[in-house]
């Protein structure tokens, strides 16, 4: 696990440094569906990944929990 996050933390630094980041975009994290007990769709939500993935945080709605 912190071999993950040494890799997120270092694509942070690198993001940063080129200027590549935005404010709506979280870095390392993946859009994950969110879904009730009986499967159906309640929203999505930004969940750690990889670290070079992206997740736009206004495509998050819904109940997630």
């Amino acid at each position: 696990k912190s071999d993950v996050m040494s890799d997120l933390a270092l694509a942070n630094v690198e993001a940063l440094a080129s200027g590549e980041i935005d404010v709506n975009t979280s870095y390392g994290y993946g859009l994950r569906d969110c879904k009730d007990s009986d499967g159906n769709l309640t929203g999505k939500r930004c969940e750690l990944t990889h670290p070079y993935d992206t997740c736009n945080n206004k495509l998050t709605w819904g109940n997630c929990r």
